[in-house]
């Protein structure tokens, strides 16, 4: 039992980030009586002294030097993978490349590289191979990619052995954003002629203008396309881009033709503030008032759910039609024909932001369908999970003093401890309670990827038979808790929030009525269709205020 303890201790260390010092302090006192056996110092609790690493220095940009340590696929994917979890018999792999700054006000950055296992269901987190850390980016793109170029060759030839079973290893998606790909790939930058990177002659090099140098990723073996191994990333491309340029600076920050004057701006940072109450557990972040260093999830919840219904008394009609072109398009790209929607979104452009809005990011919007007709959905080749993993990493960082042994002890630590990726159960209780017949009320579930309870704002959801359902009682625990009856209220659609360019009930997003109806509806989870984001927004006419409800289905997990 004690050794039990002890394994809770120190899973509990790694995963809080406690750190070594306050370790120290709490060994000292559990010593004392509770835990004896305990060693004395923190590093020996956590082997932290068994990590093995070669850190070695490396040129940035203008004769800057920096640190470089190369920590291995092989490692990675022998750490994250359990040959009875993952069966397919080849291991897809994304790659991501990106830069960050890990402490404020400081001009040092750090340059990973990560790779995440492509895998359905999406069990697996990005890993760190290559880590870069200094004044500048890398300056030479061959020394810095070199041992990943090596290593993963051999293992696209070899494959790799893992509990004893073989699996072949397969890159397939080098998911970056506009710079970073610039670097990787050495050609123009956004702001250069000849900048977009879908030109079919990428390896014969026909259009001159576009390459700076020869790519290193020339060398990968067997040869990869560099056109659309390079899926454009909606994250970047769309939230950081699109979104945040057009529906936050330019109609709240920057002096613009669109610019909203201070009476609608007020309004608009009432609604979006108002509507933090009814976002589910699924978004990491609730809705704020618009900053001009907003994050990318917060962008992704403005385009794909809250700017339908935000914006609607908010833009004058021709743009408020002219955003939703680009909200259909990427709700239809994230379930699994969005390219017209996205080609008369551009064309359309200059006429509300100016001639100067058709940039770089604006013309890969026409690119964008073409990446998801060879994939999935646009979550398949999104930078999400990249960006969370390097948030993550910066997290390990407790001083500014050797950062790369930091986070490599750090990720030794989170090695031992951690088992490898298993699949989460389908159903899982979260929440019960005790009630004087001695049974257990359930308060909230965990279903496939999201959660269910009777409280806002978790408890709205589609059904199979398009009924929208608002969860009154999650029922007492049963076996088999799979034949759990939910009791609930039906919520009544009224009309479509938007008839244009699609009716929104095609995309099952409803204006609903101002209340539930009074009849109960049982049902089970397998009659559920997907969990239902609901928003409710007053808006003001002739000085007088009135409620809407809209409901919009939640498609990003």
């Amino acid at each position: 039992k004690s050794d039990d303890e002890i394994n809770e201790l120190r899973k509990w260390a790694v995963a809080c980030n406690i750190s070594l010092i306050h370790l120290d302090k709490l060994l000292q006192i559990l010593r004392k009586r509770l835990l004896p056996q305990l060693p004395k110092s923190a590093t020996t609790f956590l082997n932290t002294l068994k990590a093995t690493y070669n850190i070695k220095s490396m040129k940035g940009v203008k004769e800057h030097i920096g640190e470089y340590v190369y920590l291995g696929i092989r490692n990675g994917l022998d750490n994250c993978i359990d040959s009875n979890v993952h069966k397919n018999n080849t291991i897809y792999l994304q790659i991501n490349v990106d830069g960050a700054s890990p402490y404020h006000s400081s001009t040092k950055q750090l340059w990973p590289i990560l790779c995440k296992v492509i895998y359905d269901p999406d069990i697996y987190s990005p890993f760190p191979v290559t880590l870069y850390y200094g004044d500048t980016k890398p300056g030479n793109i061959d020394e810095y990619l070199n041992d990943f170029i090596e290593e993963i060759n051999l293992l696209q030839k070899d494959g790799i052995y893992i509990d004893e079973q073989k699996y072949a290893v397969q890159l397939k998606h080098i998911i970056c954003d506009i710079p970073a790909r610039k670097f990787l790939k050495q050609i123009k930058g956004h702001c250069g002629y000849a900048a977009c990177e879908r030109y079919q002659s990428f390896r014969e090099q026909r259009q001159e203008e576009h390459h700076t140098n020869i790519s290193p990723l020339l060398r990968i073996q067997p040869p990869i396309d560099l056109i659309y191994a390079f899926p454009l990333d909606y994250m970047h491309l769309c939230c950081l881009g699109i979104v945040k340029r057009f529906y936050v600076m330019d109609l709240v920050f920057n002096k613009t033709a669109v610019k909203l004057k201070s009476s609608l701006r007020e309004e608009l940072f009432k609604q979006i503030t108002s509507i933090k109450y009814f976002v589910p557990d699924e978004f990491q972040r609730k809705p704020r008032p618009f900053v001009p260093n907003m994050k990318a999830s917060e962008l992704r919840f403005l385009v794909l759910y809250a700017g339908p219904v935000i914006f609607k008394n908010i833009l004058n009609p021709n743009l408020y039609d002219h955003f939703l072109l680009l909200h259909v398009a990427l709700r239809i790209l994230c379930m699994k024909n969005a390219q017209s929607y996205l080609k008369k979104y551009f064309l359309l452009l200059p006429q509300f932001y100016g001639e100067e809005s058709h940039v770089l990011n604006a013309h890969y919007l026409l690119h964008l369908a073409d990446d998801v007709q060879l994939e999935h959905t646009l979550n398949d080749i999104s930078a999400f999970p990249f960006e969370n993993q390097l948030r993550l990493m910066n997290k390990l960082l407790r001083t500014a003093n050797k950062p790369l042994a930091q986070i490599c002890r750090r990720i030794h630590e989170k090695n031992i401890i951690n088992k490898k990726v298993t699949i989460q159960p389908v159903l899982s209780i979260i929440r019960q309670t005790k009630v004087p017949d001695n049974r257990q009320l359930l308060l909230k579930l965990r279903y496939k990827n999201f959660s269910i309870s009777a409280k806002q704002p978790n408890n709205i959801f589609m059904l199979n038979d398009d009924r929208i359902i608002k969860v009154a009682s999650l029922g007492y625990c049963c076996e088999p808790i799979d034949d759990l009856e939910i009791t609930g209220v039906c919520w009544l659609k009224k009309k479509a929030i938007f008839e244009s360019p699609t009716s929104s009930t095609d995309l099952h997003m409803w204006q609903l009525e101002a209340k539930p109806s009074k009849g109960i509806v049982k049902f089970q989870l397998k009659d559920i269709k997907f969990k239902v984001v609901q928003m409710r927004l007053t808006y003001k006419k002739n000085n007088l205020e009135y409620e809407r409800i809209f409901a919009i289905p939640l498609l990003h997990m």
